[in-house]
Order: C-alpha cells, then sequence, then structure tokens
C-alpha cells in the first residue's frame, strides 16, 4: 500500500533552492533512507511533509489524501510523526511526563474532563501511562522513566524524542538523524528499537548520517544533493551509483568500510 508520495516538490528561501522537482514514494512497511550532504535539502523535506514549511509547488498525498496546506497538529492526527536533529523536549519535566504529552492528540478527554477527573479521564490517563512505560521499555529507558529530561544523556534525550513520537501513535515516522552523538552501544539499541517499530506496522522516513547505519536499515534509499533526487533503489544500488560516488569522495564505497 502506498503511504506518502511526493511529487514536483519546490522550495524556496530568499531565491535560493532548498529543493527542486523532487518526487518520491514510500509503501507500508518500508524504511526508506535520506542520504545528502549538508545542504542537500533533507530536514527542509521533513519540515515540508510534516507542516512547518509549506512547498511553493507540489503535491504530496498521505494515505490518499492531500496534506499540503495543513496545519501540523492535523498532520500528526493523521499519523505522521517525527523527530528533529535537535532533540525537543521539556527539559524541566520527567522523561515518563515527556511521554504523556505525546498522548494528546489521540485522547478523547479534554483538559477541563482531566481537571476534574473525571472517570473517563482517570481510566485513560492510566491507559496512557501504561503505554507510555511500554514505548520506553521498547526503547530501553523505562528507568529514567521518572527522571528529569535534563539528567538524560544526549542519546537518551533522541531516544526519548524517538518514545514521544511514537506516543502520537504514528502510521510514517520520520526520524532526523536520531543517532547524532550517541556512543556505539547507544547506536546498536537504537538501531534495535528502529527494527521493532518498524515490526510493529510503522512505516520509516530516515535521515542519517552513519552510512553504514542507514545502508543496514534501510530498504531504499534516496540521495540528494542541492536539493534535487541523484539517484534512488536499493542499498547497493544507491552505493554504486556514479553521481552518488562523485558526491561521496570520489569512487569510495559508501557505507562499507572499503
Amino acid at each position: 500500500m502506498l503511504v506518502l508520495k511526493a511529487v514536483g516538490i519546490d522550495k524556496a528561501f530568499e531565491g535560493l533552492k532548498a529543493i527542486t522537482n523532487l518526487s518520491f514514494s514510500i509503501f507500508e512497511g518500508e524504511i526508506v533512507g535520506i542520504i545528502g550532504p549538508n545542504g542537500a535539502g533533507k530536514s527542509t523535506l521533513f519540515n515540508i511533509l510534516t507542516g512547518f514549511t509549506e512547498p511553493d509547488r507540489g503535491e504530496i498525498e498521505f494515505l490518499g489524501r492531500d496534506i499540503v496546506q495543513l496545519p501540523t497538529h492535523k498532520i500528526v492526527e493523521l499519523g505522521i510523526g517525527r523527530t528533529f536533529q535537535t532533540p525537543r523536549v521539556t527539559k524541566s519535566s520527567t522523561v515518563l511526563d515527556n511521554i504523556i504529552v505525546g498522548f494528546h492528540s489521540r485522547t478523547r478527554s479534554g483538559l477541563f474532563s482531566a481537571l476534574l477527573k473525571t472517570k473517563r479521564s482517570v481510566v485513560e490517563m492510566s491507559q496512557t501511562v501504561e503505554e507510555s512505560l511500554s514505548i520506553l521499555e521498547s526503547l530501553q529507558l523505562r528507568n529514567k522513566a521518572w527522571d528529569l529530561a535534563s539528567n538524560l544523556t544526549v542519546g537518551e534525550q533522541r531516544r526519548m524524542e524517538i518514545a514521544c513520537a511514537l506516543a502520537t501513535g504514528p502510521k510514517l515516522l520520520l526520524l532526523d538523524e536520531p543517532m547524532a552523538g550517541m556512543s556505539a552501544e547507544e547506536i546498536e539499541h537504537t538501531v534495535a528499537a528502529i527494527r521493532r517499530i518498524r515490526l510493529s506496522g510503522v512505516t520509516i522516513l530516515l535521515i542519517e548520517h552513519n552510512m553504514r547505519v542507514l545502508m543496514e536499515l534501510s530498504d531504499r534509499v534516496v540521495a540528494m544533493n542541492f536539493g534535487r533526487k541523484i539517484a534512488e533503489g536499493t542499498p547497493r544500488e544507491v552505493q554504486n551509483n556514479p553521481d552518488v560516488l562523485d558526491v561521496y569522495l570520489g569512487s569510495t564505497k559508501i557505507g562499507t568500510d572499503e
């Protein structure tokens, strides 16, 4: 099933082209990797797909629905979650509270009901806490649930942000450099978590500068340079694409130790 289709996306900032005529599709259950040097337009693409930035031209359909002019919160409600290059977490709150906030788009009880502690709101909160702890468990953060987010390492904050995105109940999850600043052990845990997320039925679009990890995780890869798509295919096809090799250090193979 086609989850997301982008056709002819253009975006410029003050006359400078950030994305030019970009088209690609994502199918249910895939992990699709996005690669490209700094300034290639990867994060701009994520901002467009999630409603933070409107394209100048082009079409974007999510599960058959046009989402180009929808506000961010509506896109979240439809089922697109994301993380950011710099983790956006409330550091003065506990890890658990950060995750609970992510459930806001899915809960039926409003703030007034929560304040009055109606039966529905109490039951809903109990379920939310249980699900939040389960998500934290899947990312090996349950033991940090009652810690302040400010006390987490950079790697733990990144995993917590993935947990926050999962709390919104996404059908499509956009991960923007989720392993930046992580130790080798943290990367290993995060790779395993991403695989579990995919197995749970979530489709994933991934930006990651660790080429070895991205090529290992991805079913397909889209390569960008200066806002344009220069290649698309399986990891092996993209690794051996002449245009991609030209961008990445001449003939050095991408995502390998060769």
